[in-house]
C-alpha cells in the first residue's frame, strides 16, 4: 500500500518534468501570417498591430517578435524596436542569443539592425 501511495505522489512530478522537456510546437497563428503579408505590402502600422496579436497568441514564437521589430524600424521607432527584442529575448530562451544578437545590431544603427532581422529569419529557416 505504501508503494502504491508513493507511486501516485510521485508520478505527476514525473509527468511534469518529462512534459517540460518537449520540443516547443509554434500554433497556429493566423495574425503572423497576416503581419508578414503587411510586411511585404509596407503597410507597417497594420503589421505592428498583427505581430501583436500573434504575441498573444503564442508568446514563445520569435517571429512574431522579429515581424514586429522589423515594421516599427520601418517607423523609425529604434526604441521601441529594441524593447520588443528585449521581451523576445526573454520569452524565447532557445533563440535567446540570436535576438539579443539583433537587439545589439538594432541599437548601434537601423541598418545593421535591419540586416540583423534578415539574418535571424534565414538562420531560424524562414523566408
Amino acid at each position: 500500500m505504501k508503494k502504491l501511495t508513493a507511486l501516485l505522489l510521485v508520478l505527476p512530478l514525473l509527468l511534469a518534468l518529462f512534459a517540460c522537456g518537449k520540443a516547443y510546437v509554434p500554433l497556429p497563428n493566423p495574425p503572423l501570417v497576416l503581419g508578414e503579408k503587411y510586411l511585404l505590402d509596407l503597410d507597417y502600422e497594420q503589421a505592428v498591430l498583427q505581430f501583436e496579436q500573434a504575441i498573444k497568441i503564442d508568446p514563445k514564437n520569435p517571429r512574431g517578435y522579429l515581424g514586429k521589430a522589423d515594421a516599427l524600424l520601418h517607423l523609425n521607432r529604434q526604441a521601441d524596436a529594441v524593447s520588443t527584442l528585449g521581451i523576445a529575448a526573454a520569452q524565447c530562451r532557445p533563440q535567446r542569443a540570436a535576438l539579443s544578437e539583433v537587439k545589439a545590431k538594432i541599437e548601434k544603427s537601423l541598418i545593421d539592425g535591419y540586416t540583423g532581422i534578415a539574418s535571424d529569419y534565414e538562420k531560424l529557416g524562414w523566408q
